[in-house]
C-alpha cells in the first residue's frame, strides 16, 4: 500500500472521495486532513447537530469514530509500504463537553517497535481547551 498517496488523498478538498476508501467514512463525515508529516496529523472538524447525544453535546462514541480514524491516518505516516495494520486497543478520556464550534484534532506516533506502534491524539475546542485524548496501540503486520 502506498501510504503517502493515501494521505495525500485525504488532504484533496476538491476531491470527491476521502483518501481512505470506506463506506464508514462517508456514511460518519470523517473530516479531511489539513495537514501531516513524519509521524504526525492534524485536521479539523465543525461539530454536527447529528452527532449530538441527547443533553445536547457530542456523543462519546463518535469521539470513538474519530480518534479511531485519526490514530489510523497517524499511524500511515510511520509505516513502509509492505507493512499494514490493525487497532488492537483504543482508549479515549473525555476531558470537557462540547456542543458547537470546531474542534481541532492532531494525532502523533510516540513510540514504534518492529510489530506495535503507539500512537496518541487529542481533541481541543477554538480557544484550546483538551476535549478529549485518545491513545491506540497499532498491530503492524507485513503485507503479503
Amino acid at each position: 500500500m502506498d501510504w503517502q498517496q493515501v494521505l495525500a488523498g485525504s488532504l484533496k478538498a476538491d476531491s470527491e472521495q476521502f483518501g481512505i476508501q470506506s463506506p464508514a467514512v462517508e456514511w460518519l463525515g470523517f473530516p479531511r486532513l489539513q495537514a501531516y508529516g513524519d509521524s504526525w496529523v492534524e485536521a479539523y472538524w465543525d461539530i454536527e447537530s447529528r452527532t449530538l447525544n441527547s443533553r445536547g453535546t457530542i456523543f462519546g462514541g463518535y469521539y470513538g469514530v474519530l480518534a479511531d480514524g485519526l490514530l489510523a491516518l497517524a499511524t500511515m505516516t510511520a509505516l513502509q509500504d509492505n507493512e499494514h495494520f490493525v487497532t488492537s486497543d483504543l482508549r479515549i478520556s473525555f476531558f470537557r463537553a462540547a456542543s458547537t464550534g470546531r474542534v481541532r484534532m492532531r494525532a502523533e506516533v510516540t513510540n514504534r517497535s518492529r510489530s506495535l506502534l503507539h500512537v496518541e491524539g487529542d481533541f481541543r475546542d477554538e480557544s484550546g481547551q483538551l476535549l478529549a485524548k485518545a491513545t491506540a496501540v497499532q498491530s503492524i503486520r507485513i503485507a503479503e
